[in-house]
């Protein structure tokens, strides 16, 4: 939650979300935590922020295309999701891509765009 709270008191702006489901992670809980689970409505709802979900970013054979992505969709912030050993992650390097981070913590990273 610490990071829904940092994003909800950046400017508003539109959020990238992952658009995946981890269909081969195993946790301790009964139920499939919502991000692992491909479901991030929870950000907007939580953060007041816009968001996009989106799978191509992720996906982008190269990083000039992800950053092509980022501009096409009118990106300022992208939120990483991690519980147990679900972790989302920037496929290519910060600076590649146009970004910096704002914060990170055991659960969440959110990075900005330049």
């Amino acid at each position: 939650m610490d990071g829904l709270s940092v994003l909800s008191r950046l400017p508003q702006g539109n959020v990238l979300t992952y658009d995946k489901d981890c269909l081969r992670c195993k946790f301790s809980t009964p139920n499939k935590p919502a991000a692992a689970a491909g479901i991030k409505s929870y950000v907007g709802q939580k953060s007041g922020q816009r968001t996009v979900s989106d799978y191509s970013f992720v996906t982008a054979k190269n990083s000039q295309k992800s950053r092509e992505i980022l501009k096409e969709k009118s990106i300022d912030y992208v939120y990483l999701s991690k519980y147990e050993g679900y972790i989302e992650s920037l496929l290519y390097l910060p600076q590649d891509l146009g970004l910096y981070k704002i914060y990170e913590n055991a659960n969440s990273e959110i990075w900005g765009t330049q």
